[in-house]
């Protein structure tokens, strides 16, 4: 770690407790465990892309005793662990700040779209079985220090601003990391490296080959990302990426004020995403991602109020349940 990335990554220790606790206990605790630690993920890219918000999740992978360490961890800070998936890979929530811990692995794909096997396996090998160059960067913490692994070259994808895949059938493998391409685009303003833009175009009938969940369950993380507008520029506004979303999506998003959008909850972002369709398309989406009957049925009253609306836009608001400016941004949708 050179000495401006060092600066930069002391500057958020000193502004952000939570991550600077986790780091702490992570030096200390090799001193007395064979283990190996190591930050991954979006942080590490947000940090050599000087790119950070207030809030953070940190991701850590480990080569050891990962039972042992989460559990002695989550211990020391009285938290609660949750283990996800069928592998080892433990989340731990707090009020600061979310942990994710899994183990270092690599990944086989039985076929083309299906979920991989997953084995143990070294950094090295961890960050080649990821999606895009510039998230396939790690810090090893160490007792007294820092160490940077890039075997891939991410940090010069970053300088670059290039989104780049690892290999070439990164897109027969997983099809869902088309989606994710296309947003780390729009949401980071880079360009696509010219082989994984022309991977991308031709790789996008694969999208065919996952689930409904896997696909929608993509689709519905862009309506948390924070630049709407350059999301639906970049993606929903090119004539090849557009087959790969439900029709219409997005379709109403530009005439809705962004404070507004930006506080929704997820029912009302995908009642406005979805403004356009059909109650058959909605029903769909929504089954398809496992949407509680609770859930499904207050976006089903949004698009009954929309009716409503259509049909008489003169009706007595007073006698809908919903605020003043759900009724304004829906007429702007009108």
């Amino acid at each position: 770690m050179n000495k401006k990335q060092a600066d930069s990554f002391k500057y958020i220790l000193g502004k952000n407790n939570f991550i600077n606790c986790i780091i702490d206990y992570c030096k200390n605790y090799k001193i007395s465990n064979p283990i190996k630690i190591y930050l991954v993920g979006g942080f590490v890219r947000d940090l050599f892309n000087n790119n950070f918000e207030q809030t953070f999740d940190l991701d850590l992978a480990i080569e050891g005793d990962i039972d042992k360490f989460t559990k002695d961890f989550a211990d020391k800070f009285s938290l609660n662990i949750k283990k996800t998936h069928n592998f080892l890979n433990y989340k731990i929530y707090s009020e600061a700040g979310n942990l994710d811990i899994a183990h270092c692995r690599k990944e086989t794909y039985p076929n083309a779209g299906a979920l991989p096997i997953w084995k143990p396996a070294n950094i090295i090998e961890d960050l080649f079985r990821r999606d895009i160059t510039i998230n396939a960067i790690a810090i090893e913490i160490l007792e007294d220090n820092f160490e940077v692994i890039d075997p891939l070259n991410g940090i010069k994808d970053i300088n670059e601003k290039l989104i780049k895949i690892i290999h070439s059938k990164s897109f027969l493998d997983d099809p869902t990391r088309i989606y994710r391409c296309i947003k780390y685009k729009a949401r980071l303003n880079y360009k696509f490296e010219p082989n994984t833009e022309k991977t991308i175009f031709d790789s996008l009938s694969q999208i065919e080959n996952i689930s409904k969940f896997r696909k929608n369950n993509e689709i519905l993380k862009f309506l948390d990302e924070n630049n709407i507008q350059n999301i639906i520029e970049q993606s929903l506004n090119n004539i090849k990426f557009k087959k790969i979303f439900p029709k219409r999506f997005m379709g109403k998003i530009s005439y809705i004020d962004k404070s507004y959008w930006d506080g929704l909850t997820m029912n009302y972002k995908i009642f406005f995403a979805m403004f356009e369709n059909d109650e058959k398309s909605i029903d769909d989406f929504l089954s398809s991602l496992n949407f509680s009957k609770p859930d499904k049925t207050l976006v089903k009253e949004l698009f009954s109020i929309k009716s409503k609306l259509s049909i008489n836009k003169n009706i007595n608001i007073e006698n809908l349940d919903v605020d003043d400016a759900f009724i304004s941004n829906l007429y702007h949708c009108l």
